[in-house]
Parts: structure tokens; sequence; C-alpha cells
């Protein structure tokens, strides 16, 4: 009966209609990055001879207080009292992308050249590939593939041709920034995407790994980098592809990477800023206590709905559009973070259809299989975390390095961190997990009725002293069972040791943890303060009401997370206004420079462990044939 009162209580509460906005006339972008140069040296300079910033009263407080001044000024000068843009506006949809408006040739002396190719489609129509090319590309300098903002940015026009043009000259590389289509739905964005891929591979050319380490390390390997809607496309296309692919490193600045927000077709409505891990901790921080909860835990997504650089209605309004079904919502294509972590959800819209057919039919005696829904169908559950790559990928599938950059006041911030956090305890599970671990770990995933459904852990996973297989490798050993089978344990995807060895070596020091850009982390105190026993248990407690996800050594300097302090979504798309935009820029150029210097080391490593794994199976069928001809 409870299921029933749920669809009485949320009936009719799914996607909001999608609003129709005026769209903003463009404004005629710099023509050149020598221009932006100069413009840049200027504005600043007026800055300081202004600064503070002289707001004006109509700027509301909370912004004042979120944001830093050039956020306050941009949002006070181009957006205030002005009409929503809205990509899904008839006029923009007819625009191709990347727009010829906002695109000019860089000055010849910045070493970066620029040109636009149409790259057609055999389903239907073409898309826009724009190529800037560093004059001082090598063999091995990187191939990037851009996927610009598309929808989320709050202006027609976006400043990201000259982020790219600058990122082109930091790392001397060849950068291909794709007009992926958003309309008609989801998932054409992701197919554009994979074809521009694939152009790059045969075009440029790139290499794959294996190409790459049989070059004698030599030849282009690519990394993958998108903002907001594309950074969502590069990071399913990283963690799909693979190093082994020719993909190294991934890059996204504030990607939208869980599109499961509120509201949800038969769920209610929830104010935490993410989903607990344990039944007990969802049954304490309910709807009915949000009173009660600690302001940390509610979420940016309520707390920053109305913010006026990606705001929750601007959002719900993409997400009509740009996915066909509810079911679509935590699709790991396009909701990466579902790639890590299980949804905890049931978005059923059929049986919502069919329920409320049958409780408007007849109200008072609904049939008996209503009746017998469990309670649970319609309530959110633990996001339980999902061993990634899954077991029959385990040896050929290597997820590259990553590198995930959200802005403390932006709407998706929060969902931005608990996908890094994911990422981390998936791929670097704190307790080293074997064959058969995994193995029944997707065997209990695949007995699911329902995405909500509560197992207990399993007794294997809670055993601490067993080595096994994963990201978090405590032994390089793979030895034959009696049976003739492989045991591999300690075959893992990189060895901790040299990821640390190569960071080191190409930055000078690892970057390690969830970083606040130009904050410098206070010294731990010398002294411990004693807890009683009382305040041990009441630690304990509230450490596992959070359940906090943990993660291996060496996880944070793989999966790197970056939190630009009192910034917006419009960080990077109006980095022309926002100096911290560039700053950003040249801090992902570094990264990504750090990460192709470092490769062969870290090649070699997934070299010898190729033919390690290689070995070793040939032992196994070996020892098989032996046993056949014997019988």
């Amino acid at each position: 009966m409870h299921a029933i009162r749920c669809f009485k209580l949320f009936r009719g509460r799914g996607l909001p209609a999608a609003s129709r906005l005026a769209p903003r006339r463009p404004q005629q972008p710099p023509s050149s990055l020598q221009s932006w140069s100069s413009r840049r040296i200027t504005s600043q300079a007026a800055r300081l001879r202004e600064s503070p910033y002289q707001l004006d009263t109509d700027v509301d407080e909370s912004v004042r207080d979120t944001y830093d001044e050039e956020h306050v000024a941009f949002y006070r000068d181009e957006l205030a009292n002005t009409p929503r843009y809205s990509l899904f506006d008839d006029i923009e949809l007819n625009r191709q992308y990347p727009c010829h408006e906002d695109y000019s040739e860089p000055a010849p002396d910045l070493g970066v050249s620029c040109r636009d190719i149409d790259l057609p489609r055999k389903a239907r129509g073409s898309i826009l590939l724009r190529i800037y090319d560093s004059l001082y590309t090598t063999s091995r300098s990187p191939v990037i593939i851009y996927f610009p903002s598309r929808g989320t940015n709050p202006l027609p026009l976006t400043y990201e041709h000259h982020v790219i043009s600058l990122l082109t000259m930091l790392t001397n590389s060849t950068i291909i920034s794709v007009g992926y289509r958003v309309s008609p739905p989801f998932p054409l964005s992701l197919h554009d995407a994979v074809a521009a891929m694939d152009w790059a591979r045969s075009n440029v050319p790139t290499v794959s790994l294996e190409e790459y380490c049989e070059n004698n390390y030599n030849g282009r390997l690519m990394a993958v980098l998108g903002t907001g809607i594309g950074g969502s496309l590069a990071a399913s296309i990283g963690a799909t592809d693979g190093r082994e692919s020719g993909i190294i490193a991934t890059g996204s600045w504030l990607p939208i990477v869980d599109w499961a927000f509120d509201p949800l077709p038969g769920i209610p409505e929830s104010d935490l800023s993410t989903i607990p891990r344990s039944q007990s901790a969802l049954e304490k921080y309910s709807q009915s206590e949000v009173e009660a909860i600690d302001p940390d835990l509610l979420s940016t997504y309520s707390q920053l709905a109305d913010n006026p650089f990606l705001s929750s209605e601007t959002l719900k309004t993409i997400r009509s559009h740009y996915l066909a079904t509810p079911e679509d919502f935590t699709d790991p294509f396009v909701s990466p973070l579902y790639r890590f972590s299980s949804s905890g959800v049931n978005i059923w819209t059929n049986l919502i259809s069919r329920v409320e057919a049958e409780l408007l039919a007849d109200p008072e005696n609904p049939p008996a299989w209503i009746k017998a829904l469990p309670d649970t169908v319609f309530k959110r559950g633990p996001r339980n975390p999902v061993s990634y790559p899954p077991l029959n990928l385990i040896g050929k599938l290597t997820v590259p390095m990553m590198r995930i950059v959200s802005a403390e006041g932006d709407i998706l911030h929060r969902q931005i961190t608990e996908y890094v956090h994911a990422a981390r305890s998936s791929m670097f599970p704190a307790k080293s997990k074997t064959i058969e671990d995994i193995e029944r770990e997707e065997t209990l995933e695949l007995g699911k009725t329902h995405n909500n459904d509560i197992f207990e852990e399993l007794e294997s996973l809670a055993n601490e002293s067993k080595t096994g297989v994963g990201w978090n490798i405590m032994s390089d050993e793979s030895d034959e069972g009696e049976d003739g089978c492989v045991k591999a344990e300690g075959v893992g995807q990189n060895d901790i040791g040299v990821l640390e060895s190569a960071e080191v070596e190409a930055t000078g020091k690892p970057v390690v943890g969830e970083v606040k850009s130009e904050e410098v982390a206070e010294p731990e105190p010398e002294e411990q303060k004693i807890l009683s026993q009382d305040d041990t248990a009441e630690l304990e407690e509230t450490s596992r009401d959070l359940d906090v996800l943990k993660y291996a050594k060496g996880a944070e300097i793989y999966i790197q997370h970056e939190v630009i302090p009192k910034s917006g979504h419009c960080l990077i798309t109006a980095a022309d206004k926002i100096s911290g935009g560039m700053k950003e820029v040249e801090r992902m150029a570094a990264w990504i420079n750090s990460v192709f210097e470092s490769e062969p080391k870290r090649a070699q490593h997934w070299k010898a462990q190729q033919e390690q794994m290689k070995k070793a199976m040939e032992e196994a069928m070996a020892a098989r044939r032996k046993r056949a001809t014997k019988l």
C-alpha cells in the first residue's frame, strides 16, 4: 500500500515542460589571441585601479557572498536583467557549431593555426570540426579531442575558441574541437563524438598504446577534454575506450556527470547533497528530518538552485531536450557517475503509467499486483560502488589518468565530487579484491530485481588480508592453480609505485587530493586531541552514517580533483571576463604535459604486464593440453 501512496503523492511529477527563452544578441568576439592578450592586460590594469568593484545595489547579496569580484561583475554587466540564452531555441538549433561568429584566425606569431572542416555523417547531416595546430608539434605531441560546453553556457557565444588556442600553444599539440549535436536527443552527441575520434585516428594520425610501444615509444597519443556536456562526453569516452585505444589522459571542466537529479518520475525529492551508501543513513537523513541535517550535507543543487550562471531550471530544460526518456538519466554513457556506482533509483515510466491508469480506473480496489509491489520500489536506495573495469575487461581495458575540475559556486560541484570519490573507490578499492570477489559482486548485481535492492557486504570483501586485482596492486604475481587455471592475483592496471615515481619525475612533486586552487593547506597540528570512549563512539557513528568513500593510496594521483573557489559554471566559457578561467587552462596544460612526458615509463610497465599475462595464459593452456593428452 505504500507504493500506492507514493504514486498518489508524486503522480504527475515528471520532467518539466521545456521553456522557450528569447536568444540574446551575439556580441562580437575579439579578433585574435593577440587582441585577447592586450585586452586582458588592459582589463587587469583597470581592475587594479578600480578595485574593489563598485557593485550595483541590485546585485543580490548571495551572489556577492558566493562568487569573486570578476564573477559578480560578469553577472552585473552581461547577465543581469537580460533574457536567458537557450540552446534549444529554433535559431540556435539551426546554427552550426562551432559558430563562425566565435572564430577568427589567431595571430601567426603565437604559433597556432586554425581551420574548419565538415565531417559528413552517414546517418544524417554533418558536423563541424575545428582543428588547431601548433607550429611546434613533434612525433610525440598530444592530440587533444575537445568537446565544447553546448547549452550550459549563459551566453550564445563562448570564449572557448581562445581557450583552446592558448591550450594548443602551451602543449604544442593538435586540438580538434568537435561540433557535436545535441538535437535530436542523445545518443546522437555520443555518435558524433566517436566519429570525430575515428577521424582523428585516421587523419592526424594517432596510434594505439600497443603501436606506441612497438614504435619504441614514439607516436601521437590522444587526450580527451571537455566542458559541461562536453566534459561528460570526455569522461565517458575515456572510461570506455581506455588507454589501449591511445587515450592516455581525460580532462573535464565542470562536467555534468549525473542527470538523475530531482525531479524524477515517481521518486520523492531529496535535499541531500549525495545519496548515502547505507540504508541506515538513508533513513536517518530522510525528507522528514531535513531540518536536522548538517548544512554540509545539504545539496548544492538545492542551495544554488537559482544561481545566475547555471540554475536548476536551466538544467531541467536542457535535460528535457537532450535526453529522450527518463530511463536515459542513469545511462552510464550520458551520466558517467553510474560507470562506477549503482543508481539506487528505479526510473520506470511505463510502470508508473500502468499503476496510474489502474488507480484512476478504480482507486478503492487496486489490483493485487500493485499491492504486491515492494515499498522500496519508489524510494531512493543506497548507491553502491561498482568495480570497474568489469571482470571480462580486466587486463584488456585501462582507464586513463583523470583531472576533474569543479567550481565551488557551481550547482554541479557536489555531483562532481561524488563522481571523483566513486571513481577512486571503484578503481582503487581500499580492500584488494580477488577475481572471485568481483565475480560474486557482479552476480549479485545481475540478480537484483530493482536498482535499489540492498545486499549485505560480501564477507570476502571484508577480509583485508587478501590480495587481488584492481588498481591497488599488492603483488605482481600470476600463477597456475591445480586445475590449470590462472590465478590473476596482483595483475592490475598500473602499479602505484610507477604512478608516484612518474608523477614526481614529471612535475617535481605529486599533486594529490582535492585541491582548492591558490589555497595552501594548513599544517597538521603537532598535538592530537585525545578522544574519550564516548567521543570515539560518536565519531565512528558519524563516519558510518556519512559513509565516506575510501580508496587506496595512489587514487588521488591517478584521479585528480581540483576545486576552484568562489567560481561558477562560466569559468571557462567566459574566460575573457574571468581571469581565473585562463589560469585554469594553464594548469590543465601543465597536467597534460606531465602526463605525456611520463607516458613512456607507464607504457613500459603496461607492456611488461601484458607480456606477463600472455605468458601466464600460454602456460595455463599448455598445462591443459598436457592433461588432455593423458586422458
